[in-house]
């Protein structure tokens, strides 16, 4: 890896992003090996006569992917700065020895191995992975609902007490020295209302449904990620598909809003108002529609076996008028 550095900036140049560089830049070399590091020495210099334009164009392979280069780019620069100053500049060895060496060279050279195992995956494989982690997201928004629905509600006198309860023993509790920012999640987790056993507003019949739909949700998420991206054509796109960077874009950021949705349901489940829970469950599933609108046909924008499985997908979603 070449860094270039002038009046003490700092460039990476890249499979997907290169920044510009002025002429004449001073260049220098750090040798990084798992016997530590040697200090920097200047290197010849040369006349850069066509400095490198920015490569990763939003337009050409899309904010997301730009974004995502440019968060691990940003961490590799941030661990060469502290490589940097950790450097003696009067030539001496670093203090701690070898092992202090290697570790934070180890540090630096794990980033950029993360930087080229971006690129390897190119485009395809960061919407896939991207995808995945919404997923899992979601799956566990779905299983604390299922967890919160098997819990057994005593009467309501008991309900409230318990509740009273609850928060007064975690009152209590903030005055310990020993209570961990865990324990406080965890213990107002615990504190969620249960449904009455009479369930005065029928809770629980939109509770089933709910889950019922999440679940079909996850599985349009893990569709997604084997049926459109895991086949998504290289970038940038042809002329004919000039639309594609526009529409993973909007996918993306449709995707990744859902999961934050189904956590404010969650919540208005856990707080057993019905009037909340009725209007996020009609945003979450009017999203939920609008992704697959944008899964429907092919990358081509054509019709495929996978278009049938998402009209069967949008008819089992639609919640009843």
């Amino acid at each position: 890896m070449q860094l270039k550095r002038q009046s003490g900036e700092l460039a990476v140049s890249g499979k997907f992003f290169s920044a510009p560089l002025r002429r004449e830049p001073l260049y220098f070399r750090c040798t990084l090996d798992s016997h530590g590091i040697d200090a920097p020495h200047p290197a010849p210099r040369r006349s850069l006569r066509h400095p490198t334009p920015q490569a990763c164009d939003p337009t050409r392979y899309t904010a997301t992917v730009r974004r995502e280069l440019a968060q691990q780019c940003q961490r590799v620069l941030a661990e060469l700065q502290a490589l940097l100053l950790r450097i003696p500049r009067d030539g001496r060895a670093l203090t701690g020895g070898k092992e202090a060496s290697i570790q934070v060279t180890g540090i630096l050279w794990s980033a950029c191995d993360d930087v080229v195992k971006l690129t390897k995956r190119g485009p395809a494989g960061i919407f896939a992975d991207k995808t995945r982690q919404w997923e899992d997201m979601l799956k566990d928004v779905l299983e604390e609902l299922k967890e919160w629905g098997e819990d057994e509600a005593d009467d309501s006198d008991s309900d409230e007490s318990g509740e009273n309860g609850d928060v007064d023993g975690l009152a209590d509790r903030l005055g310990d020295a020993k209570l961990s920012a865990q324990d406080m999640i965890d213990d107002l987790m615990d504190s969620h209302q249960s449904i009455p056993r009479d369930d005065p507003d029928h809770i629980r019949p939109r509770l089933e449904s709910t889950m019922k739909r999440l679940r079909l949700v996850t599985l349009l998420y893990g569709a997604a990620r084997v049926r459109r991206f895991n086949r998504l054509p290289a970038l940038p796109p042809a002329p004919a598909q000039s639309e594609l960077p526009r529409r993973l874009d909007e996918l993306a950021r449709a995707l990744q809003k859902l999961p934050e949705s189904f956590e404010d349901l969650a919540a208005a489940f856990y707080e057993l108002d019905a009037d909340e829970v009725d209007a996020a469950m009609r945003a979450c599933f009017g999203d939920a529609l609008a992704i697959s609108e944008l899964l429907a046909k092919d990358w081509t924008g054509a019709d495929d076996a996978f278009s049938q499985w998402v009209q069967r997908f949008q008819a089992e979603i639609k919640l009843p008028a």
